[in-house]
């Protein structure tokens, strides 16, 4: 009986290790690579909520993005103080972006551009539609930002 019950042990050990091990499967997040057009929009918050809009140009590489105005498209604001920035990223639970330096200003007469609209932290990401959608509210600076984004065929 000891016997049995050491080979019945033994059997179900294995088939719970050889079980298990093919149901764990982690997939990689899908790919941000390459270049997209877009809008950036950062709503101030409070009792009258103010947009501010700029078109702009995305590009993600593998770790890296980088976010220009786009001073080409017919609806550009050359009055609005929006930074270029660059820097790495991750895609996780949400994606995370780090800037590698201050941003640095576009636009007619803009001496400086609004650090604290730059793209920093952690953004919800939404794929639901064909356009890319990242958002962040910034509940101490009282500050929605959005990025819209749809795949270019420009590099």
């Amino acid at each position: 009986m000891t016997k049995a019950r050491g080979l019945l042990a033994a059997l179900a050990a294995a088939v719970i290790a050889i079980g298990c091990a093919s149901d764990i499967v982690l997939e990689e997040p899908p790919s941000l690579k390459g270049p997209y057009s877009g809008l950036y929009v950062v709503t101030e918050l409070g009792e009258q909520p103010v947009e501010h809009k700029q078109r702009i140009k995305w590009k993600f590489t593998d770790v890296s993005y980088n976010m220009v105005a786009d001073t080409s498209h017919p609806f550009f604001d050359p009055l609005q103080c929006f930074c270029n920035v660059y820097g790495d990223y991750k895609v996780e639970d949400r994606v995370r972006l780090k800037q590698s330096q201050p941003g640095t200003s576009v636009g007619f007469g803009c001496e400086t551009c609004r650090h604290d609209w730059e793209p920093e932290g952690s953004f919800d990401l939404d794929r639901s539609t064909d356009t890319l959608k990242l958002s962040q509210q910034k509940t101490a600076a009282g500050l929605l930002i959005e990025i819209k984004l749809l795949k270019s065929t420009e590099e």
